[in-house]
């Protein structure tokens, strides 16, 4: 199983390997090009809102459009028929393409953290980092399973396909409230925005940062998030299906 899965994690990074400029150009790129206006426009006060912001923005816009690129272009060429006639299961697929996209999700984050204790006088203790980075994997492995099935089920084209991902994303984290308080909606949009996991991770991510308590309810949601995903993976998906 692990041979199979780090197998698939080095075709899938395998361009990286080959432009490994580009790669680190994009992981650094990305979250400073959002965190730094943002920063310069809002009052000191949201400097949190927008460092936590930030970091769920990296991982979900860096892992949902580039799996389902990737998943959506084997399809399209029929990659996935070399992965299918041969003893390797759905998930360890799944897994070796998701951990592909793993080290600059975290480079990426790392990125942030460097930049919000040099420049956003956030001192965050080791105590507090390592949290974080919890709640960055968590929001990883869902992303990951929203990459996959748009992927897998959508449009047959990766142009399109990626379009959708994208769309997703970016909805996921600019709409969602993620780089601001979802205290400043109405009542019913709240409620809404609620059954967003990136939603929860912000508020966790915030509550991480102040050093406040995490609520019961943000955590039993993402709970809930990877119980559906581990059961959609081990009890759903086959390959036929794909």
């Amino acid at each position: 199983m692990f041979t199979n899965i780090i197998t698939i994690t080095k075709i899938m990074m395998k361009y990286a390997k080959s432009n490994p400029w580009f790669y680190l150009f994009s992981v650094i790129f990305i979250p400073v090009s959002i965190l730094t206006p943002l920063v310069l426009l809002v009052d000191r006060v949201y400097w949190v809102n927008v460092f936590v912001g930030s970091a769920v923005c990296s991982t979900t816009i860096m892992t949902i459009p580039d799996l389902s690129d990737a998943i959506s272009h084997d399809k399209y060429t029929n990659a996935l028929s070399f992965f299918i006639t041969r003893p390797i299961r759905v998930i360890e697929y799944i897994i070796g393409m998701g951990l592909g996209t793993l080290f600059y999700n975290i480079a990426g984050v790392s990125t942030i953290l460097i930049i919000g204790y040099l420049f956003l006088d956030l001192n965050l203790t080791i105590v507090q980092i390592v949290p974080f980075f919890i709640v960055v994997f968590l929001g990883w492995s869902i992303s990951c399973s929203i990459g996959f099935t748009i992927g897998m089920w959508g449009p047959r084209d990766p142009r399109m396909n990626v379009s959708i991902a994208s769309i997703v994303a970016y909805s996921l984290t600019f709409l969602v409230p993620v780089y601001y308080p979802i205290e400043v909606l109405p009542s019913f949009a709240q409620k809404i925005m609620y059954c967003f996991y990136t939603t929860h991770l912000a508020l966790i991510g915030k509550s991480i940062v102040r050093n406040t308590p995490i609520a019961t309810f943000n955590m039993a949601v993402i709970a809930l998030y990877l119980i559906v995903v581990l059961i959609i993976y081990f009890r759903v998906l086959r390959w036929k299906e794909i």
